[in-house]
């Protein structure tokens, strides 16, 4: 996301931090969940006595956007999700996703069988269970966000478009944007788009709820 905090930090005051995990962050010792990051969140708001943000979230960071808006509704100005999906199957990801995120945790755990220490097997362990097994967010729960939602996705996703269609759907106030020929990595591979395109949804106002209503 480094061009993404090159870009908004121009205008905004950006916050960036890694998640559980990830980075520099250590992984604890509870079990990882997409709800404990995003009270990980939280937390740091309050440290920092922010009241409410503009979220951008990618990939899991899009889950986790989604999530404070339906349980933190009150921390969060506008919303914008790229990549996000709400269960883990092949209804939302390609056959060959899910089949690679298996293969890294079950080979993650026959690692930690040998007590192979090449890698950090259980944190690799860990991401992946998080992504083989999680998210679980209902369409009832997509219909208590009330801020604004920008949901982001590519044709050439990992995500399949009719799942970010669903997420659209279901939010009451969202826009959809689907960006063509881009991928997962549009933010690094093409950040003159995304940038100008979330931009332009935190600065304007929101448009489109009048026609779904």
């Amino acid at each position: 996301m480094e061009n993404q905090i090159a870009y908004f930090s121009k205008s905004y005051k950006v916050i960036t931090m890694d998640c559980r995990g990830r980075g520099k962050s250590e992984l604890g010792s509870d079990t990882l969940t997409y709800m404990l990051m995003t009270k990980d969140i939280i937390s740091l708001l309050d440290h920092l006595r922010l009241d409410s943000v503009y979220v951008i979230g990618r990939s899991d960071g899009g889950i986790i956007s989604l999530l404070m808006g339906i349980y933190y509704p009150e921390r969060v100005k506008k919303i914008v999700a790229f990549g996000a999906s709400l269960v883990p199957d092949t209804t939302v990801l390609y056959p060959s996703i899910v089949e690679e995120i298996h293969r890294d945790r079950v080979q993650a755990e026959e690692m930690i069988e040998k007590n192979d220490t090449t890698r950090d097997w259980y944190l690799i362990r860990q991401l992946n269970r998080l992504m083989e097994f999680q998210p679980h967010i209902s369409v009832y729960d997509l219909r208590k966000i009330r801020v604004p939602v920008l949901l982001l996705s590519c044709d050439r996703d990992v995500i399949k478009e009719e799942h970010t269609l669903d997420i659209y759907r279901n939010i009451p106030r969202a826009n959809l944007c689907i960006f063509p020929g881009e991928t997962h990595w549009i933010t690094s591979e093409n950040p003159d788009l995304f940038n100008s395109t979330v931009a332009k949804f935190f600065s304007g106002p929101f448009r489109g709820y009048e026609i779904r209503n």
